[in-house]
């Protein structure tokens, strides 16, 4: 996997949790499944942080006919089939009037999240006082070594997607798309309402897969020589 990193990242913050970060030396990582909305707000919180669904909306098609329409929809549609089997030997089977929709939870992961560029909104609503990372690079280096000594696996980390309530929507007409294994993963996509957070995220998960259940806080000053602390004015 080719991953490209921004070469500053900005995380936003209370003026109070900047100073805990830089006398403890201490990262805090959250997971995906640890930002209600009920505590956090709207801002920061999300429900349905690492899931997705696939809407299926079909007017009138007919498979196996001997005479393919469409092969790509077939394609797709049968890499997500689970309810509805088309067998090989099946013909002229066909399918109207009907939504199928396929949800997928890939929710089970640490995230470090950043804002790929300053923002008054952002400093707002997160907090006024930012860490700045001046080296994603060698940052990233020094944290997955204290990762990995935790038996936590660094995933990937890339800019989040943007999508209307966390739905594609297909028809037998479209020629384009993302089946299950997505182009973007869930822990990548978030609804539109969250786009102008312009967020970046880093991905972790833990090595022997088990459910995760609480933050962790990473001591790594070696991570912290490539970040600058800006406090509120």
């Amino acid at each position: 996997m080719t991953i490209k990193l921004p070469n500053v990242l900005y995380k936003y913050m209370k003026p109070y949790r900047l100073a805990k970060l830089k006398n403890t030396r201490a990262i805090y990582i959250n997971y995906l499944n640890n930002y209600p909305q009920d505590k956090l707000g709207n801002y920061v919180g999300d429900d349905n942080e690492g899931k997705i669904a696939t809407k299926w909306e079909i007017g009138n098609y007919i498979f196996n006919s001997g005479d393919v329409k469409n092969p790509a929809f077939e394609t797709a549609f049968h890499t997500m089939q689970h309810a509805i089997f088309l067998g090989k030997n099946s013909r002229n089977i066909t399918i109207a009037n009907c939504t199928i929709e396929d949800q997928i939870d890939e929710s089970n992961y640490y995230v470090l999240c950043f804002c790929l560029n300053k923002d008054d909104r952002m400093k707002e609503e997160f907090g006024s006082s930012m860490l700045i990372v001046r080296d994603t690079v060698r940052f990233l280096d020094e944290l997955n070594v204290q990762m990995n000594k935790k038996g936590l696996m660094f995933v990937t980390a890339g800019k989040c997607f943007y999508i209307n309530n966390r739905v594609r929507k297909y028809t037998e007409h479209d020629d384009k798309f993302i089946t299950r294994r997505y182009l973007c993963p869930p822990y990548l996509l978030k609804d539109n309402s969250y786009s102008y957070q312009n967020e970046f995220r880093i991905i972790w998960k833990r090595v022997d897969n088990n459910k995760i259940i609480e933050p962790i806080n990473i001591r790594c000053s070696k991570a912290l020589k490539y970040c600058s602390f800006s406090y509120a004015p």
